[in-house]
Order: structure tokens, then sequence, then C-alpha cells
């Protein structure tokens, strides 16, 4: 094997697999362990599947859990203040 091509696998190899063990980690916290009932419409017949169990996520099997945050009677966050304008207006807030 060629030396360069030596220093180029040991450079990029070991983060390109620590990255692909890391996914499968966090994948594995995020197996889902609910199911819901759920027909397909089935086409071109337009006719309704049999009933299935499906796979599916909660707010409880994120982790770690989503902080909660104040909100005020309009569903709108407390702890985040901006100008009030009266009017709806988009604003860039965090690089969001």
């Amino acid at each position: 094997m060629n030396p360069s091509m030596h220093r180029f696998f040991l450079r990029v190899v070991p983060p390109a697999s620590a990255s692909l063990i890391l996914a499968c980690v966090l994948n594995a916290q995020c197996i889902p362990n609910h199911q819901i009932a759920a027909r397909k419409m089935l086409y071109p017949q337009r006719e309704w599947s049999e009933w299935q169990d499906h796979p599916v996520r909660t707010v409880e099997d994120i982790s770690p859990a989503p902080k909660t945050v104040p909100l005020d009677r309009f569903g709108g966050r407390l702890d985040r203040r901006s100008v009030k304008t009266g009017f709806y207006n988009v604003r860039k807030i965090d690089g969001r």
C-alpha cells in the first residue's frame, strides 16, 4: 500500500467508523416500543387493507426528554422575548 494512502486511511477511517457506531447507538435508543393499529388505502382498487400494527415513536421515547417550557395563554414561549409589533412577522432568532 502506498504510504500516502496508508496515512489517508488512518485519518479518515477511524472518525468515519466512530460516527457510524454512534449513529447505530443513537438509533437503538430511538427504537419505538409502541404500536398503533392502522389500515392502508390500496390503489388503484381504492379499497382498505386489513388492520395492521405499526411501530410509532412518542415524546416519551425521545432521550433526553425535552425540557418543559413556560407558555403564555396563546401558546407562545415565555422564555424568549422579542419586539412586540402587534402584527404577524417573521424573525430569525439564534440563526433559526
